[in-house]
C-alpha cells in the first residue's frame, strides 16, 4: 500500500522512470563506447534533481491565511505533498543513494560489455597463446577432456 498526500506519488513515479531510464540508456551508451556506469549515474542524478526541484516548488507554495472568528487567531492552510509522510523533495537523497548502489553493482558485477570468449582470454593470456600455436584441428586435445572446466576457443592465424 502506498500512502501519499497531494502530488507526493510523483516521487515514486520519478524513481520508476529513473530505473527504466537507466536500464535503457546505459546499454545504449555502452554501444557507442561510453563506460558502463555513466548512464546510470546520469539518469539518477537527473531524476534526483528533478524530484528535488518539483518537491520544493510544490511544498513551498504560500498558504492561505484564515482568521478564526472566535479567537481572532490566524491559521495558515498549506497543502503538503508527501509520500509515506515524508516531503517528496527528500526522496531525492534516496534516489542518489540508489544510483550510487547501482553503480557499485555494475562495477562489481563482473565485466559487462564483453563477450564470454574475450573475458576468458583476458584473464588467461597464456592459454590463448597456447591455442594460437595449436594446429588447425578443431577437436580439443586429450588433456582438456578432464574435469578441469577449461573452455576451448578457436582463433585464426590472421590476428
Amino acid at each position: 500500500m502506498i500512502i501519499w498526500s497531494g502530488w507526493g506519488v510523483l516521487s515514486a513515479l520519478i524513481a520508476v522512470a529513473g530505473l527504466v531510464g537507466s536500464v535503457l540508456l546505459d546499454p545504449a551508451l555502452a554501444r557507442i563506447g561510453i563506460p558502463t556506469p555513466t548512464g546510470v549515474v546520469l539518469v539518477w542524478i537527473v531524476a534526483a534533481a528533478f524530484n528535488w526541484w518539483l518537491g520544493t516548488r510544490l511544498n513551498n507554495r504560500p498558504g492561505r491565511e484564515l482568521v478564526d472568528p472566535r479567537t481572532g487567531q490566524i491559521v495558515i492552510l498549506r497543502g503538503r505533498h508527501t509520500l509515506f509522510w515524508i516531503p517528496m523533495q527528500y526522496y531525492s537523497v534516496l534516489m542518489v543513494v540508489l544510483g550510487g548502489l547501482s553503480v557499485l553493482g555494475v562495477m562489481h558485477g563482473g565485466s559487462s560489455g564483453r563477450n564470454v570468449g574475450q573475458t576468458a582470454r583476458a584473464h588467461t593470456p597464456a592459454a590463448s597463446n597456447l591455442l594460437r600455436v595449436a594446429s588447425r584441428d578443431t577437436t580439443p586435445p586429450k588433456w582438456l577432456h578432464g574435469s578441469h572446466g577449461v573452455a576451448w576457443t578457436l582463433s585464426s592465424d590472421r590476428d
